[in-house]
């Protein structure tokens, strides 16, 4: 944290030597480092919402089939990588095309076609946003004391 905002860093690439992305800590900057997930987060529009133990490789789908599938009026579908990074996978009927493999602590949120308030949406992206910095601060611990080691 600085100045009370979140920094999210790609600290792997900090630690494989690229200066562009390193980060001074300034006095004041707090670092914390939340314990590993081992989880991804399923939420939204499925039959089971809940977090599903994380398993190295597998891809979106498999977790949404662990979350009891996503229900029919389903709009879209987002994955928020545990770096931050956010995809939206757009779906027809119960296809979609991307399948991008999931990173430990990431979260996927499915949306419904109901009407959401504007109101609801920021809502819904600042708890993305908090969840991934935290997921982010505990990859960036760990590649950190891994770098020390």
């Amino acid at each position: 944290m600085r100045n009370n905002q979140r920094v999210i860093s790609r600290i792997d690439e900090a630690l494989a030597g690229r200066s562009s992305a390193d980060i001074i800590l300034l006095d004041g900057d707090i670092l914390t480092i939340p314990p590993r997930p081992n989880s991804v987060q399923v939420s939204g529009n499925v039959n089971l919402q809940g977090l599903i133990k994380y398993e190295e490789g597998r891809k979106v789908r498999y977790y949404l089939e662990q979350a009891g599938d996503i229900l029919e009026d389903t709009d879209q579908i987002l994955l928020t990588q545990a770096t931050g990074a956010t995809q939206r996978l757009k779906t027809r009927l119960f296809f979609f095309r991307q399948n991008p493999v999931v990173d430990d602590g990431a979260i996927i949120l499915v949306t419904s076609k109901e009407d959401i308030r504007p109101e609801d949406r920021t809502d819904t992206r600042q708890i993305i946003s908090e969840s991934l910095a935290m997921v982010t601060s505990v990859l960036t611990v760990l590649l950190l004391t891994q770098g020390l080691k």
